[in-house]
């Protein structure tokens, strides 16, 4: 299955650390590369679902019901929790997380997704593709891709990371490179919302 729980954490210590403190991504790929088992056991299921987290105040299509977790991450600010959300079908492996920093602010809001992207390529033993920076409505967002070649195959990571007033939403796509242009990858890096 391609599967893998992964432990984002991006630590956001002060505006002057916040682009070197980084502990993270998808989880956002801490363990991005010891990650993908064969293909062959991904889940079976087809019909793509949607998934509301209340309490992430997010709602998104997977393609299955999604696996659910809560990890301790070490930051800057403490021992904080992120929450993750996992589903795989025959291209990919999806994951969404979610975890509050209250130190980063309108002023700092910028460096701290660079720092997420920095660190998760970093993490995977990547190189970065891509990326642009998005919005979600009037929220800040980045959009990467990086590639990171494993045991002769190469697996490409989509991400998009938002930050919506304190709280850092993470969503992670990876995939073989054959599968990497699935349209399986923009229906869930697009279908993401937040709800109240």
């Amino acid at each position: 299955m391609l599967k893998q729980t992964f432990v984002v954490a991006i630590s956001l210590g002060s505006v002057a650390r916040l682009v070197l403190t980084v502990v993270m991504l998808v989880g956002a790929a801490a363990v991005l590369i010891g990650v993908m088992g064969a293909v062959a056991y991904a889940q079976e299921n087809p019909e793509w679902t949607s998934f509301t987290s209340p309490e992430g105040r997010f709602t998104v299509l997977m393609p299955a019901k999604p696996k659910t977790e809560v990890k301790n991450t070490d930051t800057a600010e403490g021992n904080l929790p992120m929450y993750l959300f996992s589903a795989a079908n025959d291209n990919a492996y999806f994951l969404i997380s979610y975890n509050d920093f209250s130190n980063v602010n309108e002023s700092n809001v910028q460096a701290a997704l660079e720092a997420g992207r920095t660190g998760a390529i970093e993490s995977m033993g990547g190189e970065l593709i891509s990326e642009r920076k998005i919005l979600l409505g009037s929220y800040p967002g980045l959009e990467f891709s990086a590639k990171k070649s494993s045991e002769g195959s190469e697996i490409i990571a989509n991400a998009r990371l938002y930050f919506v007033d304190h709280r850092l939403y993470q969503l992670l796509v990876l995939a073989y490179k054959p599968h990497a242009d699935s349209p399986d990858i923009q229906k869930f890096l697009t279908a993401f919302e937040l709800t109240k």
